[in-house]
């Protein structure tokens, strides 16, 4: 899960013809947390990571990862804060 914007589009935009129920809601809350933990490196079990070397190529790509997340946060999560 890597479409951080479509992810916070469908939490905010009440406008756009989805309306999301409570437990849809919820349930979109707990995916996007998940996938912000997984994003940051937090919430990968031990065992996936034990004795793994990470090439060059993986680890740019984290870090992209990591700034996409960034960018897409940095601007909505304001809203999503106050939307609660």
């Amino acid at each position: 899960m890597q479409d951080w914007e479509a992810m916070v589009g469908l939490l905010l935009d009440d406008k756009a013809g989805i309306v999301l129920t409570g437990a849809e809601e919820a349930a979109l809350i707990e995916i996007l947390v998940c996938a912000v933990r997984r994003a940051v490196g937090t919430g990968v079990p031990p065992a996936r990571t034990k004795g793994k070397v990470v090439t060059n190529k993986e680890r740019r790509a984290i870090v992209e990862e990591r700034t996409q997340l960034s960018t897409a946060l940095m601007v909505t999560l304001p809203d999503l804060i106050s939307k609660v």
